[in-house]
Parts: C-alpha cells; sequence; structure tokens
C-alpha cells in the first residue's frame, strides 16, 4: 500500500463542495422545488393559486436572507487572510461561496415575490361585482 498524502485533493474536493452546494441552493430557490410547508385557507376557489399569504411569506424570507448576507460579506476578508495549503486560493473563496449562494437565493425569493403580487393584482384576480 502506497502511504502519500496528497493535500491538493483533499482541499479541492472541500472547495468544490461548499461551491457545489452553494449553487445548488440557488437552483432550489429558483425552481422553487425545495421542502416547505404550504398553509392553504379553506374556502378559496383555487387552493394551489398564491395569495398574500404566499406574498408574506416571501418577504419573511428575503428579510432573513437579507439580514445573513449583510452580516456574511464583511467575513469574505477576514477569512481571506489564510491561504490554503497547497492550493493558490485562500479560505475567503469559500466565504465567497456562501456570499453568492445567499445573494442568488435572495434574487430568486425577490422573483417569486414579483410573481406573486404581479398574479395577486391582475384584473382578473379582483372580485368581480
Amino acid at each position: 500500500m502506497i502511504d502519500v498524502n496528497i493535500i491538493w485533493v483533499s482541499e479541492t474536493a472541500r472547495l468544490l463542495f461548499v461551491w457545489g452546494v452553494a449553487l445548488g441552493a440557488i437552483a432550489v430557490s429558483l425552481s422553487d422545488l425545495h421542502f416547505r410547508v404550504d398553509l392553504r385557507l379553506a374556502g378559496r376557489d383555487d387552493p394551489l393559486a398564491p395569495g398574500w399569504w404566499d406574498a408574506v411569506l416571501q418577504v419573511m424570507a428575503i428579510a432573513a436572507l437579507g439580514f445573513v448576507l449583510i452580516h456574511a460579506a464583511p467575513t469574505i476578508a477576514k477569512a481571506g487572510m489564510q491561504m490554503f495549503a497547497s492550493l493558490p486560493l485562500d479560505y475567503g473563496v469559500m466565504r465567497l461561496a456562501i456570499v453568492v449562494g445567499l445573494a442568488g437565493m435572495l434574487g430568486a425569493h425577490v422573483w417569486r415575490l414579483v410573481e406573486i403580487l404581479v398574479s395577486l393584482w391582475r384584473p382578473s384576480s379582483f372580485p368581480r361585482g
């Protein structure tokens, strides 16, 4: 058996894993296929159509992601002081993946909120009377 410890393999795997999770979180948020609990109000004509409660949930997700993003972005510079052992990169690259993932998820939730508000304010969605 060969007793060789190749450092760049574990560092590259760690870096690719973190970036893969960040990009996967963006893809899941954009496709709206993530796990969630749907609360539907009884008595609605179309229980699957987005309502005001869906807009409130999107605003709450945007607020939470924005809060974490604002506090996560400054950590990139702090982590940039420590270099990887064998890769010509610093740990700020891994922190950047987290910030990019949060920003992408935030953008996806803003986009979904706009879609919900447009569907709620269409003339066909107002009650006729």
